[in-house]
């Protein structure tokens, strides 16, 4: 047995503590790795052996150790004359492992892991969350569900692993069975990660890979995955508000009717996405990737896109690295550029003269003042048969999603630098780095398309995508009912995008009749109510990798129900939501350990028990964890002379929160734009709210755990007003229906709210 040196942490003097420990066995090559005195994975031997595939499609395992040179080992095979390498490394308290056989075609290798553990990963998908027992395609393919794959997971058993390879593969967890005729539209599955056993099994197209495995718990693991690959990076502001858009449009009026319908509804719309088709050809081909105006329909598209701006409204364009050659008209192409077949052209992003041309004709489209792209069918090339300039297709397949993205971004680098907003679909690891905003997958207009969507949200957080949105009633197939829709606009509403459109009604939603008009409008004002809150949440992810919308089994790992309950899921620590998946009229909700409040009645619950809970048309399960607070632009009930507007994102000097007490527990709430807010309960049951670097005009929405009799900021008593003269005073406390309601227009820096029992 060979011992990793430098394995064990140690502190600044020199004393050993307890940490990573690697020990590597010759007879049967195998790594095992140890936390703190504790094994918690092995990979090789004979429980989990490396494995690779040779062109003539047999498999075969490594055998002995042959040499050792430092942390680098050669290890004979089941094959005379083969050998592989291994070289086992650790920086830290992280172990690297690559692995790489000369002449392979396919290399695997497996992870002991309980079958009793957890599993978070391997990018957005929309059948499970709780990876425990599946097979996943580890290839960017949207026909397989799978636009956004990851190499990576994160479990309960103590550990992740993510790869560094960009090969197309496969991976297994514990107890999956393997199918060999899963294939989905991969055309053959790209390898096999063996019969089920108790651990995580991966393969992929390639004579090489590296692996990384991290100790620690879910949130430790996460962030270290995305420091490794990139930390996301913080959106601007409005890519948070709501885009409107239709698949198909037929000319410049139809966005102007969309901005139309919206305001005349007193629906909030910050963001108009022109989508396809609306280039060169387009109108009677078909065109699209020409990235070039159709002039017959858009003369004057520079214009066109100023006066959208003047009515206080952003513009998107829809693009696509693909091109339509039977109906395009272009000028030829060096050899080299493109690949495809006698349909489709696709431009090979490998290629560095192919990248920059891309990229200057999406630089002229920025120029004419495209504020952000929707990038579409990045996942719907097929690159893994080609040889590109950069390497063979099945080395590059997986890697095009982060080229596209990096592109699209390079086109607005010189001119907008991070102002500029993005809906892409396909993405690979690190492509949240390159641009702040993602899309979930086509959904069919049903509820199975929405519960594939919930699904979908938690998912791509955990696969680093956390600036999300998904297409409000789904995209197209299935029924679209004024009942799905608004269900689908309440679960929107707790995502960081929020984009209505598609190929049905929701295109053009206010014919669903008025209670889809209603039912939007309240879920978009949630929505926006929200937003200094899901902003906050985003600024956070840029800086730790942990998502905005959460599994349950994130916060609570050691509880079976929260892994269990995967169309329920968290934003930040504060809220759980519950979206309502049918037209049923109510709801049953677990409600994990520790106390809930109702956030539209106030209604408080005890939680580790199932509920059952009424929908009413414009609400639905959404409770906020007692013991907690967020920044919140509530707008009811309204406190102000001059209030909200329907398009606010945040207002300058203003600050609103909602903060649920609980006796006996202390907490500090990070805040919207740089103040913080505490509470604390003394003995006496007085709370203390603190508010450190405030804004001037404060709105707080207080659910109480007592009944509150008076309320002081500072020494200065505030005065119980009745909740409709709150807009006609200056500082005033008053009980709505659900809460406690407090309003302090000339707040101090630092400002304190005292709450007195009765």
């Amino acid at each position: 047995m060979f011992f990793v040196a430098g394995a064990v942490a140690t502190t600044g003097c020199g004393a050993a503590e307890p940490g990573t420990e690697v020990h590597v066995t010759g007879k049967q090559f195998s790594v095992e790795i140890s936390s703190d005195g504790k094994a918690i994975t092995t990979l090789g031997g004979t429980t989990a052996p490396f494995v690779y595939w040779t062109r003539d499609g047999s498999a075969h395992h490594l055998a002995d150790l042959v040499r050792r040179s430092g942390s680098d080992y050669t290890v004979a095979t089941d094959q005379a004359g083969r050998v592989a390498h291994v070289a086992v490394r650790m920086t830290a308290g992280r172990v690297h492992v690559d692995y790489r056989v000369p002449g392979a075609v396919i290399v695997g290798l497996a992870m002991t892991a309980s079958g009793k553990a957890h599993f978070l990963g391997t990018g957005q998908r929309i059948r499970w969350v709780d990876m425990r027992g599946t097979v996943q395609p580890l290839k960017v393919r949207n026909q397989c569900s799978s636009s956004a794959p990851t190499p990576f997971f994160a479990s309960t058993a103590g550990f992740g692993a993510w790869a560094t390879t960009t090969a197309v593969g496969r991976i297994g967890f514990p107890g999956a069975v393997d199918d060999p005729n899963f294939a989905c539209d991969l055309g053959s599955a790209p390898c096999s990660v063996g019969p089920p056993i108790d651990a995580v099994r991966w393969c992929f197209s390639t004579d090489a890979v590296g692996m990384t495995i991290a100790p620690g718990s879910l949130t430790d693991v996460l962030t270290a995955h995305a420091k490794a690959v990139g930390l996301p990076r913080a959106p601007w502001l409005p890519q948070l508000a709501l885009i409107k858009w239709r698949d198909a449009v037929s000319g410049a009026g139809a966005l102007f009717d969309d901005i139309h319908q919206l305001r005349s509804r007193n629906i909030p719309i910050g963001w108009v996405l022109l989508d396809n088709p609306w280039e060169q050809g387009a109108t009677t081909g078909g065109c699209y990737g020409a990235l070039t105006f159709n002039r017959s329909v858009y003369p004057d598209p520079k214009g066109l896109i100023a006066r959208i701006h003047s009515l206080g409204v952003r513009f998107m364009l829809w693009i696509s690295p693909q091109i339509d050659r039977r109906n395009c008209s272009l000028p030829g192409y060096p050899d080299g550029w493109m690949t495809g077949d006698d349909k489709t052209l696709v431009r090979d992003l490998t290629n560095p003269a192919a990248r920059a041309d891309f990229v200057a004709h999406l630089r002229r489209l920025a120029a004419l003042g495209v504020d952000g792209f929707k990038g579409d069918r990045g996942d719907e090339v097929n690159l893994e048969p080609d040889t590109l300039v950069g390497g063979p297709g099945v080395l590059e397949q997986n890697a095009y999603p982060l080229l596209y993205d990096r592109a699209a971004a390079a086109a607005f680098a010189k001119a907008r630098g991070t102002r500029f907003a993005s809906l892409f679909r396909a993405s690979a690891p690190g492509s949240s780095a390159a641009l702040p905003g993602f899309v979930g997958p086509d959904a069919p207009h049903s509820y199975t398309g929405l519960q594939g969507e919930i699904r979908a949200a938690q998912t791509a957080g955990i696969a680093g995508l956390p600036v999300w949105g998904s297409d409000v009633g789904g995209y197209a197939g299935g029924k679209l009912t004024a009942g799905l829709f608004v269900r689908w606009a309440q679960f929107a509403a707790l995502t960081p995008i929020f984009e209505v459109g598609g190929a049905g009604p929701n295109a053009t939603f206010w014919q669903l009749g008025s209670g889809a008009v209603n039912g939007l409008r309240a879920a978009a004002t949630l929505h926006y109510e929200l937003i200094p809150y899901l902003y906050s949440l985003a600024l956070s992810a840029s800086r730790t990798g942990i998502p905005v919308v959460r599994p349950l089994g994130l916060t609570w790992p050691a509880d079976a129900n929260a892994w269990a309950n995967d169309l329920e899921l968290t934003v930040g620590d504060a809220l759980l939501a519950a979206p309502a998946v049918s037209d049923a009229p109510t709801s049953t909700v677990y409600l994990p350990h520790g106390r809930w409040i109702d956030l539209f009645s106030g209604i408080a619950q005890n939680g580790g028990r199932t509920i059952a809970r009424s929908n009413g048309a414009d609400d639905f399960p959404l409770y906020v964890r007692a013991g907690s607070a967020f920044p919140d632009a509530f707008r009811t009930p309204a406190v102000w002379s001059k209030p909200w507007r329907v398009n606010d994102l945040l207002r300058p000097g203003r600050q609103g929160w909602i903060v649920a007490l609980r006796s006996g527990i202390s907490f500090t709430s990070a805040a919207d734009r740089g103040a913080v807010l505490s509470a604390q309960s003394d003995e006496r049951g007085r709370t203390q709210i603190a508010i450190r670097d405030a804004l001037p005009e404060q709105q707080l929405l207080i659910y109480p755990d007592r009944s509150v009799c008076r309320i002081s900021a500072g020494k200065t008593t505030v005065p119980k007003t009745p909740v409709g003269e709150l807009p006609r005073v200056s500082a005033g406390w008053s009980t709505s229906s659900r809460a406690v309601v407090v309003k302090l227009s000339r707040a101090s820096r630092a400002t304190s709210i005292t709450l007195a029992p009765c």
